[in-house]
């Protein structure tokens, strides 16, 4: 496997830019989108853990190879 993050600040920006921000309902609903998070806060959190624990996994998966 190639690496594909040079760093976790990396990893994180590119979790951060491919979670949705809005959701369109499955169903039809009196909102066309829906946020998935509860607040930005929430968002950041789930983000940024997201992007460490795959830099992690890269950098795990490169060692073992």
């Amino acid at each position: 496997m190639k690496q594909l993050f040079n760093s976790e600040e990396e990893a994180i920006a590119w979790v951060g830019m491919n979670i949705p921000i809005a959701i369109k309902p499955k169903n039809k609903a009196k909102m066309t989108l829906e946020d998935p998070f509860s607040s930005y806060y929430a968002h950041v959190q789930v983000v940024e853990h997201l992007g460490k624990e795959l830099f992690k996994h890269q950098q795990e998966t490169l060692n073992h190879d």
